[in-house]
Order: structure tokens, then C-alpha cells, then sequence
């Protein structure tokens, strides 16, 4: 009854509209008045259309007033943006970013649709805050769910599953073929308030979490400020979290970028976790980067590594520095094996070189069968080398219950490698290192006191400079840009 309620009223109303317009038409009025570019009818949608972006932009405009009463997203532009979700061309190589629903395009369209942007350059054009409105071009759209996101846009952003990594994050089938390929120019920008939280039970895949979940990029010129990047997997088989600052994991190169905030990982298998990425391959180049983001890895029954830089590295890591405090913690029955370090976990046939260690490396270990490499610089080097790295931050052990371990101030345990011209402050009579017979160790050095250690600011190199505002280096592209 309701139903045909419902249709007689349809009925009726159209049939009202027919009739209006027949009787206009007798009297001798055009129906194009109605129909026409400039009738009745498209005045109407006109006007209509007006006043929905009017209320679109009051709303908005509220939004950022209250914002900024609450001195939130003070520090970023307000975006303009004519084609939100869609990268316009700057040149015939270089598409642009110019708001967040730029970014959750870009997203989409590497993870989805397959276009890795292979020699081609994706720019930011502007530094975007998550938190801020003025990053949006409507932060309350409700239009993105082939996107990912069914709802209000910057809700979800902000709350729940967060952003959805650039580029697939699993090693499905397709996982090369779903990932970034081109160049990111970062344009010594910001990206604030990036939020992830990424949870899963599979017994099948990796999950892989950064702002690009794999790069098979060039990222550079990048600053990722206040993330808070988590990645938390379950899994009955060997699987591996990992979880990084501007990636998880890195199969190309990343230079010149910096992370601040907090970057989680949690696996009852395999946990991975570092500043600027995980695990960073072979013929990898990590160049000129730091770390501010407090690190903490909460380990399972297998393998689990942290580092202030990368978790682990088979490439070169080079000229950069760490200063946020990294923490590392398993509680297992199994023969776990925990590695820890300052600037990497694990150097796996790399090289690692003129890198810095400021802060706190942190572990709590209780695996009876287990074991544990930490260092201030490098927890554990299986064939590579270290070269001109240096630590200052301390060793603090929560608790250390295992059946094998390998502290020291600068690295853990060397083993078929070369280690040189490296130095540490020295804190509660740590050994330096320990190595097999088979590592050529030299010049590793304790200093009692700040003054005989090397001048930070000549490890790192030009890309490097001191500013009275900061109590740590900062990259020369941000000092261009402030």
C-alpha cells in the first residue's frame, strides 16, 4: 500500500509538470524556455548547484576557523585546487599534487589501477597537513569510496584504517607490478599528520606500511612530520610486518628526507621496523636522511629488527642520523632472534657509512631459546662494512633473558665483514663490539666525554646544516624553505 503510495505520487507529479507545460505551450510559450541553455530548468540546477558549494565552502570555512582558534594546521597553505583526485601536468613529465584528495588519487591509481608512473616525476607542490582543512578541498566529501574511503574523507584520513599506503602493501602476485616506480619529488615540502593503522590476519602475505607501502622509486626532498605510522599482523605461517616512515619496504633509492612522530610494528612472526624505511634490498641507496619518530617493535617467534634508520639493509646507507628513541621487545618460547641498532638492525652484505646515532636504543627481551644482537650503531653485520659512524646514545636494557647475546656500543656482532674508524661514548662498561676471525676490525674507539667525538655536521656533509632553533641538524632544503 505504501508502495503504490509512492508511485501515485510520482505519477501525479510528473503528470503535473507534463500539464504545465502543455498548458504553457497552448498559451504560446516556448518549451525552451524551460529546456534551454538558458531556461527555467538549467537556471534552476545553476542556482542549485550555486548553493551547494556555497554551504560546501561555509562549511569548510567554519571548519578552519575552528582550526585555527585551536592553532591547528597554522603552518600550511590553503590549498587551491580547481580538479581535486585528479595530478595535473606541469610538463609533459611531471604531474603534480596540489590537496589530500590528490594524494588519495595518487594512491589509489598505483595500488589499483596499476599505473606505477615509471619515468615520470609525481610532485607535491605544496606542504598538506591530514589534521588541517585547509588541505582539502572539501574535507567532508563523502564521494571517495572507490577510493577506499566510505565516508566523510577526512574522518577516515584521520581516524580508524587511516590513509591507505601509496602503492600495494602485500606481497600479492602482483605486488612489483602494483607499486611506485617513478620519481617523488617531495619540493622540500611536508607532509603532517599522516595517519596509518593497518591491521591483518593473514597466513599468505606480508604487510607492508609506510606513506608507500613498496618503493621501486626515487623519494626525495620529503619531509613526513608527526606520523603516526602502525602495522599489526597475525598469521600462522612466517609472514613479516614492516614498517617504515616514508616507506616499508625500498627497492630504489631515497635521499634527502626526513621523519618525525611514531612508526609501530607488531607481528607474531616476523617484525620489522624502522625511521625512514623496514628493509631497504640490494643496490638500494639510503643518502642524506634522519630520524626524529620514536620506534618501537614489538616482536614475535621468528625474526624481529629495528633501527633508527632501516630495520636492515643490503644496500648503502649513507650521511644520515638518528635521533629518536628505538625500542625493541619480544616475548617468546621459541629461538627467536631479536637484532637492534641505532642506524640499522642488520647490515646483510650493505655498506653503512658517515652516519650518526643520538638516542636511546631500548630492548626487553624475555625468549629463553632466543637471542638478541644490539649495538648503538648496528646490531648485527653478516658480510658488508661500516665505516666512519659514531654513537652517542645510550644502551638501556628493560630486561634481557635469552640463551645468547651480543651487546655493544657500537655494533653487536660482526661477521664476515670490515668495520672501521668508528667511535661511541662510553656508558656502563659496555664492550665496543665483538667479531668472528673472519672481520677486519679497526679504529673502533670508546670516548669518555662529547668533546673527542667527531663534529656531526662533518660526518653528514654539505646536505647538513646547524640552526639555532634546533638542537640537531637539519636538511638544507628546509632551511631554503622556511
Amino acid at each position: 500500500m505504501q508502495n503504490l503510495k509512492k508511485q501515485f505520487k510520482g505519477i501525479t507529479l510528473i503528470s503535473l509538470v507534463i500539464t504545465i507545460i502543455i498548458l504553457l505551450i497552448l498559451a504560446g510559450v516556448s518549451i525552451t524556455m524551460f529546456t534551454g541553455g538558458n531556461g527555467l530548468l538549467t537556471q534552476a540546477q545553476k542556482a542549485k548547484t550555486k548553493t551547494e558549494e556555497a554551504a560546501k565552502n561555509e562549511r569548510r570555512d567554519m571548519a578552519i576557523l575552528e582550526e585555527f582558534i585551536n592553532k591547528k594546521g597554522i603552518d600550511v597553505e590553503n590549498v587551491t585546487d580547481n580538479n581535486p583526485g585528479i595530478l595535473e601536468d606541469e610538463t609533459d613529465n611531471t604531474k603534480v599534487i596540489n590537496s589530500i584528495e590528490d594524494l588519495v588519487f595518487f594512491s589509489y591509481d598505483v595500488r589499483e589501477q596499476g599505473n606505477t608512473y615509471e619515468g615520470q616525476t609525481v610532485k607535491l607542490e605544496l606542504s598538506l597537513d591530514f589534521n588541517s582543512s585547509k588541505s582539502y578541498v572539501d574535507p567532508f566529501r563523502t564521494d571517495y569510496a572507490k577510493y577506499g574511503y566510505n565516508g566523510e574523507l577526512k574522518k577516515l584520513l584521520t581516524s580508524g584504517n587511516g590513509f591507505i599506503p601509496i602503492g600495494i602493501n602485500a606481497n600479492t602476485s602482483d605486488y612489483s607490478e602494483k607499486s611506485f616506480k617513478g620519481t617523488f619529488d617531495g619540493n622540500g615540502k611536508t607532509i603532517k599528520n599522516l595517519y596509518i593503522n593497518q591491521t591483518t590476519e593473514n597466513n599468505q602475505n606480508d604487510l607492508v606500511v609506510g606513506l608507500f607501502g613498496y618503493n621501486y622509486g626515487t623519494i626525495k626532498k620529503l619531509g613526513i612530520e608527526n606520523c603516526n605510522n602502525n602495522g599489526s599482523l597475525t598469521t600462522n605461517g612466517l609472514n613479516t610486518c614492516m614498517v617504515g616512515g616514508i616507506a616499508g619496504r625500498n627497492y630504489k633509492d631515497i635521499e634527502e628526507c626526513f621523519v618525525s612522530g611514531n612508526i609501530s610494528c607488531v607481528c607474531n612472526a616476523k617484525s620489522r621496523c624502522g625511521g625512514i624505511c623496514a628493509t631497504s634490498d640490494s643496490n638500494t641507496n639510503i643518502i642524506n636522511c634522519y630520524n626524529l619518530a620514536t620506534i618501537n617493535c614489538i616482536g614475535g617467534d621468528q625474526a624481529n629488527v629495528a633501527g633508527g634508520i632501516a630495520c636492515n639493509t643490503s644496500g648503502t646507507l649513507s650521511n644520515c642520523f638518528n635521533n629518536g628513541k628505538i625500542a625493541i621487545s619480544c616475548n617468546s618460547e621459541a629461538q627467536s632472534l631479536s637484532y637492534i641498532g641505532g642506524i640499522v638492525g642488520i647490515i646483510d652484505s650493505g655498506e653503512v657509512k658517515n652516519c650518526y646515532n643520538l638516542n636511546t636504543v631500548e630492548f626487553d627481551i624475555n625468549s629463553i631459546l632466543g637471542s638478541i644482537r644490539g649495538g648503538g650503531i648496528v646490531g648485527w653485520i653478516e658480510g658488508g662494512s661500516l665505516s666512519s659512524c659514531y654513537n652517542k646514545g645510550t644502551i638501556n636494557k628493560l630486561n634481557l633473558n635469552c640463551s645468547v647475546s651480543f651487546i655493544g656500543l657500537i655494533l653487536g656482532l660482526a661477521q664476515l665483514c670490515t668495520v672501521k674508524d668508528c667511535s661511541s661514548l662510553d656508558f656502563d662498561n659496555y664492550k665496543i663490539y665483538e667479531k668472528d676471525e673472519k672481520s677486519e676490525v679497526d679504529n673502533l674507539t670508546k670516548c669518555a666525554d662529547d668533546s673527542t667525538m667527531p663534529n656531526i655536521l662533518t660526518i653528514l656533509g654539505e646536505k647538513f646544516k646547524s640552526v639555532s632553533s634546533y638542537d640537531y641538524p637539519i636538511l638544507s632544503w628546509q632551511i631554503e624553505n622556511d
